[in-house]
């Protein structure tokens, strides 16, 4: 018994290296290579690059209802791959939806957005979201057979793109314009690379028996993880969306690069620890009733990287912002201080959410992601009627964030217990 859990401790260790080690060199260059996109592009222009990213982030994460999610949990192979092939139909389809409804009203979007240099941009919405979803389906039938190799190469490859894009195509139009055709490039790298690597053994032939039979099984998914999914987005991207409205969108980008910069932590760390804790808590909870002292571990391990890094970067953050990205991103780094607290728990928390799929409590998930949500649009929008600055909603939104998570890591680990219905 002791001989298992220790070589399923190692084997989690090496899954975990191998995604952090990707995911690191990943994050790593477009985090290297920001100073010089921050002298080429302006705060302004990065704020419509958020407005874009916000949008195809918030269709994208549930475009295949999130059956992907399902991907993992079947024994048989078969049924695993017929899932797989469900979530890219859906994807198809939701995306030529999407496409016709921009045909028709593009206008009005621009209107709603008020900024009408993003109209040919809108079309793009459809593809990318698709992509999305055919990404994200292809990352969890790799998590399946722990080809975490796999992944860790396309980080690398999607950040390449991504940075290489951005600069040179710069040179073709000035504004955001090689900004969002980066981005776009990135977003059609990571899917095909994968597809390459799996040598595309990842579908199956359906009929509509297989359609009826494995989207009711797993209807959960769409029923309750899906508005999870959508309202923790939303509590992310859609203030970007707002932000533009109510103040400037120099203010959203700023918010954003202060957002790309805290979250890399987790994006380096957090997220691939998360991806393998996936498939480890599931196991455990299959072998021992309950993934209790796996969540335990974490939480200390990853408290103490956290607790100390956002502690000291509390007192630099200013100073480090104007260094790093150029004298007219000091006000950044004054958001980045106040917002520190609230990643500091966000880094530690995040990970662990998963654990609400490993038990399938999929409806206490979507509570929760709505409660974030509505703490996130209820303090921008105080804010504005309030006549606050912006730094005002900083201060508010990291208190409010800071409460939402200590509860969150409670209810976490009650659920690791299997204590919590």
């Amino acid at each position: 018994m002791l001989k298992n859990q220790s070589n399923s401790s190692s084997t989690f260790s090496k899954n975990v290296i191998t995604l952090v080690t990707g995911t690191t060199l990943g994050q790593a260059i477009p985090i290297a290579f920001s100073p010089i996109l921050t002298r080429i592009y302006s705060p302004a222009d990065f704020g419509v690059l958020a407005l874009f990213i916000s949008v195809v982030t918030i269709l994208g994460s549930i475009i295949s209802g999130k059956y992907e999610n399902a991907i993992i949990l079947p024994e048989n192979e078969k049924e695993a791959k017929k899932i797989a092939t469900i979530c890219i139909g859906i994807s198809f389809v939701i995306s030529a939806i999407l496409f016709l409804i921009i045909l028709i009203s593009n206008d009005y979007l621009c209107y709603l957005v008020g900024d009408f240099s993003i109209s040919d941009w809108l079309y793009f919405i459809p593809i990318v979201t698709f992509l999305i979803g055919l990404f994200n389906t292809l990352n969890f039938y790799a998590t399946r057979h722990k080809k975490f190799n796999f992944i860790a190469q396309n980080h690398v490859s999607k950040s390449l793109s991504l940075v290489i894009g951005q600069i040179f195509l710069s040179y073709l139009k000035s504004g955001f314009f090689g900004l969002i055709a980066g981005r776009i490039l990135s977003y059609i790298i990571a899917p095909f690379h994968l597809m390459v690597k799996l040598k595309y053994d990842f579908y199956h032939k359906l009929n509509y028996f297989d359609i009826k039979l494995l989207t009711k099984k797993y209807i959960n998914f769409p029923k309750f993880e899906m508005f999870a999914t959508l309202f923790a987005n939303s509590a992310i991207y859609f203030n970007n969306l707002l932000i533009p409205v109510f103040f400037t969108t120099t203010n959203l980008g700023f918010f954003s690069l202060v957002v790309k910069v805290l979250t890399a932590p987790f994006t380096l760390i957090g997220h691939s620890v998360g991806q393998v804790f996936f498939k480890e808590a599931n196991e455990q909870k299959e072998k021992n009733g309950n993934s209790y002292l796996l969540v335990r571990s974490l939480i200390i391990k990853m408290s103490l990287f956290s607790i100390p890094s956002f502690l000291a970067f509390y007192f630099v953050a200013e100073d480090a912002f104007e260094i790093i990205f150029g004298e007219e991103w000091r006000t950044a780094g004054l958001y980045a201080k106040f917002l520190a607290p609230m990643y500091c728990l966000k880094f530690i928390v995040a990970p662990l959410t998963i654990i609400h799929s490993v038990y399938e409590k999929l409806k206490s998930s979507m509570f929760l992601q709505l409660i974030m949500f509505l703490i996130s649009f209820c303090a921008l929008i105080l804010v504005y009627y309030s006549e606050m600055s912006f730094l005002g909603f900083i201060k508010l939104y990291s208190i409010s964030m800071c409460v939402f998570y200590l509860i969150r890591l409670i209810i976490i680990v009650q659920i690791s217990k299997g204590k919590l219905v």
